[in-house]
């Protein structure tokens, strides 16, 4: 058994290891695939998932075959690269899966293409057994290879060193193609080649290679058939003069023939010419033999040159196949990355629309909200209009009520003008009151130490008491003094209950108008502050007419009513301290009566004729009293009277401004009474 045979037999063997119901009898029972995708199942369930493209019952013909094949194949060779980690080793190419699936029996030498070792397969089950081999490779690389290097002891010695044999080559020509690519001069520092390469530089690499081998066998091609053309025109030429010698032959022969016959019937002729001659024959036709020999020999090489025309035309034709559906795997690739382009201009658009429709709703949504603030700044305008309206029918009212304040004010100003002078006036009065008050205490004094105070400009005390009307003067300076006093604390008894009466009305006066200007200034307030924004023009008209505080301003209210209450307290403030001085200065005259009545107690009356003298001369003198203080209090109310302003009207007021004006009349009017 040859070492081919062996090689077979050993792989048979470990692929029958394999928990399969039936046994593989021969290499050929695996050109269409099944099997090795089914042992590609046990070796990865979870990689090569999925079936064949075509079925057992779809793989009579060569081409569904060669399908299965192809698939096997490129998932054999990914899953050895990126799922083993392992270089990847001298697979066979596609035109060698087509010999397998052509499942020819004859043995034809073809030389694979970029092998460097001189490597080459006699049949196609030399693919198949090397397509065995990649499945080997991938079985003791795989997550399961312990399992599958467990079994192996199990075989047959031969079957071992054949397998141990398959995978030592195989990993010296993965070695060798990967020494092959690294660089003559490597650095130690430079990294190591990705693990992974991409599908599509690879098929990028494959594609680049197939094209130059087509090119250049195409090349080649032309040159054999160039080559053919110019052994066909100089086989037709030698074929011509071998027709031209071969008609000089028989010429020559028929010649012959002609002088042997003449020989014949005259004689004896001379031979050694026509020996001469046929002897130059004789080397001319070995010379057109050589030379056709060698034609026949050169027709041979030619035939030779056309055969192995023929199989790179066969193989020529099998690139082309390939490139064909590298083409078509290109186009359909193609395809793919312009439609996953549109895509991704079809998502990016649609992301675009996406935004520029979150851009429109949010200008909608401004626009609604504008609209709805529009609505609502409509519906303001026309309210502040009828308010406009209405404060326009309302401002001559209140250009009135200013007008009133004005006058009330002036008003105002004339009654404190008046407290003022009356103030002053009670002012004078109580220093009069005080320095009287200081003489009738130092006449008391005088009185109780014995001595009389100076009467008129005559002399002292001593020349007063030496006169012999010494008791009538005393008398009627005491009941002068006495008099005095209570016409005095009668007429400050009348003016402290005018004055408490007029306290009493001012502070109630003051009470109301504290009670109703609060609200009537918070109203005002709110309702100017309203039409603050909307009386601009009409403010600054009144402005214009008026050197005054703005008409109708809630300030100028709160400062009048605020000027007024101080005058009120301030006046209330020096009522009190009057009312408090004038009862010290009863308490004073109470003192001083009492001491007066305790000095008349002590004086001794003569007789009784001084007694009646007496009080005759102070009957006169009360009698002159009381015209006098008719006079005076005559004057006094006249004086008043000038001070007092008219009063306006006699009908009810009926605006809140007339009620206060009355209100603030009152206590003028009584007093002016």
């Amino acid at each position: 058994m040859d070492r081919k045979r062996q090689v077979e037999a050993a792989f048979l063997e470990w692929i029958n290891s394999f928990p399969f119901p039936n046994e593989v009898a021969s290499v050929k029972d695996l050109n269409d695939g099944l099997r090795i995708w089914e042992i590609l199942r046990d070796i990865d369930s979870a990689y090569f998932v999925g079936e064949l493209p075509e079925g057992p019952s779809d793989t009579g013909e060569w081409s569904k075959r060669w399908q299965n094949l192809k698939h096997i194949t490129k998932s054999l060779m990914f899953y050895i690269r990126d799922v083993c980690g392992q270089p990847l080793p001298e697979d066979p190419s596609l035109g060698d899966l087509k010999m397998i699936a052509y499942n020819a029996d004859t043995a034809e030498r073809l030389i694979k293409p970029g092998l460097e070792r001189g490597d080459y397969f006699t049949s196609d089950t030399d693919y198949t057994l090397q397509l065995v081999k990649l499945v080997l490779v991938a079985a003791i690389n795989s997550p399961k290879a312990t399992g599958y290097i467990a079994k192996m002891p199990t075989l047959s010695f031969p079957t071992q060193a054949f397998l141990k044999e398959s995978i030592e080559e195989l990993q010296n020509t993965t070695n060798a193609a990967s020494d092959s690519d690294i660089p003559s001069t490597p650095t130690p520092s430079s990294p190591p080649p990705p693990p992974q390469i991409d599908a599509e530089l690879i098929f990028e690499e494959r594609y680049g290679k197939v094209m130059a081998d087509n090119e250049r066998l195409a090349q080649e091609n032309q040159d054999v058939r160039k080559n053919v053309r110019d052994l066909r025109d100089r086989l037709a030429h030698l074929q011509e003069n071998n027709a031209v010698l071969q008609e000089s032959l028989t010429a020559a022969e028929d010649a012959l023939q002609l002088h042997a016959s003449a020989e014949a019937t005259n004689g004896v002729l001379s031979l050694k010419p026509l020996q001469l001659r046929i002897q130059d024959q004789e080397d001319i036709i070995a010379g057109q033999e050589a030379t056709i020999s060698e034609y026949q020999t050169s027709t041979e090489a030619l035939q030779k040159t056309i055969e192995r025309t023929h199989v790179s035309s066969a193989k020529l034709q099998k690139l082309q196949d390939e490139i064909d559906e590298l083409k078509v795997e290109r186009d359909g690739l193609a395809k793919k990355a312009n439609t996953v382009d549109k895509y991704k201009q079809k998502l990016q658009a649609s992301q675009d629309l996406e935004k520029d429709n979150e851009l429109l709703r949010a200008e909608i949504d401004d626009i609604r909200q504008n609209a709805r603030n529009t609505t609502d700044d409509q519906e303001q305008l026309d309210i502040l209009r009828l308010k406009i309206k209405e404060y326009e029918g309302i401002l001559p009212g209140v250009e009135r009520d200013h007008h009133e304040l004005q006058m009330m004010k002036r008003q105002l100003e004339i009654d404190n003008a008046t407290l003022a002078e009356r103030w002053e006036a009670a002012n004078e009065q109580h220093i009069r009151d005080l320095e009287t008050i200081e003489e009738l205490q130092v006449e008391i004094h005088n009185a109780e130490s014995g001595a009389l105070p100076p009467f008129g400009a005559a002399g002292g005390l001593d020349t007063e008491l030496a006169k012999p009307a010494e008791k009538d003067s005393e008398l009627q300076v005491a009941s002068l003094a006495l008099l005095f006093s209570r016409f005095l604390n009668k007429s400050r008894k009348t003016r402290i209950s005018e004055l408490e009466s007029e306290i009493t009305q001012l502070t109630m006066d003051a009470q109301e108008a504290d009670k109703k200007t609060p609200k009537t200034a918070e109203t005002s307030s709110k309702f100017l502050l309203k039409t603050l924004a909307t009386l601009e023009l009409v403010k600054s008209a009144a402005r214009k007419r008026s050197e005054g505080p703005k008409p109708g301003s809630t300030e100028h209210l709160e400062q009048l009513i605020a000027n007024c209450a101080d005058e009120i307290i301030s006046g209330a403030d020096a009522l009190a301290k009057r009312t408090e001085e004038l009862e010290t200065q009863n308490a004073v005259i109470k003192d001083l009566q009492a001491r007066l009545k305790l000095a008349e107690e002590s004086v001794s009356v003569p007789n009784t004729a001084d007694q009646l003298a007496s009080l005759q001369e102070l009957e006169n003198l009360k009698r002159e009293n009381r015209l006098v203080a008719s006079a005076f209090h005559d004057m006094a109310g006249r004086l008043q009277m000038n001070g007092v302003g008219l009063q306006r009207r006699t009908e009810p007021p009926r605006s809140w401004m007339n009620k206060v004006r009355r209100q603030l009349e009152q206590p003028a009017m009584v007093r002016s009474r």
